[in-house]
């Protein structure tokens, strides 16, 4: 808003004081006029008119300065409202792009924030998995252990009775053999003792 040369004041306000001023000074004239023709009606005193036109011719400039004052404190405000308007309207759209742009940011915020939460669950329910099969893995292998153990448990008593089978069939040959030869020489004493 316009002010004027003075200070802060704005300038409907200084012209508003000075229309009021120049309404009083207009006022106190009239009323001097009335008490001077009250006084004497007839007559006007030559001083007292040329002071009354004077002060009248005054007033008529500073009227005319008001008046001046006036229309350019009114072209300043309408101005100053152009100004204003156009700020407005700026700022409307200035808004308007912001409540778009916070509206958009704000809608890919929840997207990522649910797309956040769904890899968070994902990713439970695959650590999850993963534990799970982590402890089969585990028990698996324990039972591989047991099971090697076993297995080279049984290998070991199967080598043993290998072994043994190797001894008595080694010993079995043996005897066998021993049997053959004895019997053979048995053969011989018998058929040595029929040729006699």
């Amino acid at each position: 808003m316009a002010t004027n040369d003075c200070g802060d004041v704005p300038s409907h306000i200084l012209v508003q004081k000075q229309m009021q001023d120049l309404l009083l000074a207009q006022q106190a004239t009239v009323q001097r006029l009335q008490e001077a023709t009250t006084i004497n009606e007839t007559t006007v005193s030559r001083e007292q008119y040329e002071s009354l036109l004077k002060e009248l011719e005054m007033e008529k400039i500073a009227h005319a300065q008001t008046r001046v004052k006036l229309n350019d404190a009114t072209d300043k405000l309408e101005f100053a409202l152009g100004e204003v308007e156009v700020l407005t309207k700026q700022l409307e759209r200035e808004r308007t792009q912001f409540e778009k742009s916070f509206g958009l940011l704000k809608n890919k915020t929840l997207k990522e924030s649910s797309k956040k939460v769904e890899f968070e669950t994902k990713y439970s329910a695959a650590e999850a998995q993963c534990a799970k099969q982590g402890d089969v893995l585990k028990s698996r292998d324990e039972d591989i252990k047991e099971l090697s153990l076993k297995l080279k448990l049984q290998k070991q008593e199967y080598d043993r009775q290998v072994r043994e089978l190797n001894v008595q069939q080694q010993q079995d040959l043996y005897i066998a053999k021993m049997m053959q030869a004895e019997n053979k020489g048995r053969f011989k004493g018998k058929v040595g003792l029929k040729k006699l």
